[in-house]
């Protein structure tokens, strides 16, 4: 029992140092133990599964999870940690259908950490937006809570430009935006990550060139993100930068529509409409 400890925990050191291939050979050597407890047993296979998956070898990934899965008289908890990191793994493959399977999968167990609720419910909300579904998308992100995983956090902020992006090619006017703003507004601001948020509107202005809403559209689309601000000020720098981008956009490119803003903001919004830098400009 000690040793079967010893290597778990000597594995999961040797991983954090990026000896990955040290810490795979740890947690072999104590699944290759006959009187290892059950428990170390499919922690190490999912341990093992997850060190794979950090250095790209999908099928062994694969292979670890499900041994978890499988495995008899596994911790119900594991099994829940091993399916969301297996239907992860199916995503990155492309394999939709067995990603929701097992993300769904792992959602139905009563003791699932609030971690794996977490990143069950990222994921499958994201699957929903891309499929219109936006009810369930919605109640599916409202069970998030970044505060389980510093990599949920970095998710919300990373993806926050592509999630701005879907709730933009939903519809052409306030009122097909406002409901679905609505809610995705709240749910960063009670998990804290507004700023990112507003980091993420900003990279969003690059791709309303070339868009086949009207102007008076993008114009709604600014105006409704500018009431956002008001009520949220974390949002009034990306708000701000939106409103000046849009104008520009809309003028035919008229460069004195950029020279309203502080030198600083002025230089955000040219980077993110990837322009040249205007530190010359008056």
């Amino acid at each position: 029992m000690q040793t079967a400890r010893a290597l778990i925990n000597r594995g999961s050191i040797l991983g954090r140092l990026g000896k990955m291939n040290d810490a795979i050979a740890d947690l072999s050597t104590l699944i290759d133990m006959q009187e290892a407890p059950t428990e170390l047993i499919a922690l190490a296979y999912n341990n093992r599964g997850f060190t794979h998956q950090l250095l790209g070898n999908s099928e062994e990934a694969i292979i670890n999870f499900s041994a978890v899965i499988e495995f008899e008289h596994a911790p119900t908890n594991l099994i829940a940690q091993a399916l969301v990191n297996r239907g992860f793994e199916y995503g990155t493959l492309g394999k939709v259908d067995k990603m929701i399977a097992d993300y769904r999968a792992a959602m139905q167990f009563e003791d699932a950490s609030a971690q794996v609720i977490s990143y069950a419910s990222y994921s499958l909300s994201r699957n929903a937006m891309l499929q219109g579904d936006w009810t369930t998308a919605f109640d599916l992100l409202q069970r998030v809570h970044v505060s389980t995983d510093e990599r949920l956090r970095h998710w919300f902020s990373e993806d926050s430009t592509d999630l701005i992006h879907t709730i933009f090619e939903s519809g052409q006017n306030a009122e097909a935006w406002r409901p679905k703003l609505d809610q995705f507004v709240k749910i960063y601001s009670n998990n804290g990550v507004l700023v990112e948020l507003s980091t993420g509107l900003v990279a969003s202005i690059s791709w309303l060139e070339g868009c086949t809403i009207s102007t008076d559209g993008l114009s709604a689309w600014g105006d409704l993100w500018k009431e956002y601000s008001k009520t949220y000020p974390e949002l009034e720098l990306g708000a701000r930068l939106l409103k000046t981008g849009i104008a520009y956009l809309t003028s035919g490119k008229d460069i004195t529509t950029l020279l309203e803003l502080p030198k600083e903001e002025r230089r955000l919004l040219a980077q993110a409409l990837g322009l040249d830098s205007m530190d010359d400009e008056e």
